[in-house]
């Protein structure tokens, strides 16, 4: 996971919190969840069983596709999206703010949603051409 953290160009780079063990954990809540609804409905207990390898492995899900597609290991991408633009950080006036939009019906509504401020340099063919992007 770490391999695939951080900004173009930098070493790994750990997730300042644990989510492996934060997802385990929910996986955890979800199927204790489910044992508990079984019992109630059977009669008869059930078997949990979690792992920390697959929430980690679930969770590279989306890198692992790309790797399959391309034939390429994943790049480092920062706070971008490989495919999605924008979705970045952009420096406003006064400091960083990251920029998401996922499509092009929420691109056109974001940009009537920002009234004065410029939208202009947020979505430039340089920086939303995915084989260019951060």
């Amino acid at each position: 996971m770490v391999s695939i953290m951080g900004e173009p160009g930098s070493g790994p780079v750990r997730a300042p919190y644990s989510p492996v063990d934060q997802g385990t954990g929910m996986h955890a809540l979800s199927a204790i969840l489910a044992a508990l609804l079984h019992k109630r409905n059977t009669g008869e207990g059930c078997r949990i069983d979690v792992s920390l390898f697959d929430t980690g492995i679930a969770f590279l899900g989306y890198m692992m596709q790309s790797y399959w597609e391309k034939g390429a290991e994943p790049k480092r991408f920062g706070c971008a999206h490989e495919s999605l633009c924008p979705y970045q950080n952009f420096m406003a006036a006064d400091k960083p703010i990251l920029i998401g939009v996922a499509s092009e019906p929420l691109w056109q509504r974001t940009r009537s949603q920002a009234g004065p401020y410029s939208t202009t340099k947020v979505r430039t063919t340089e920086n939303c051409n995915p084989s260019t992007s951060p």
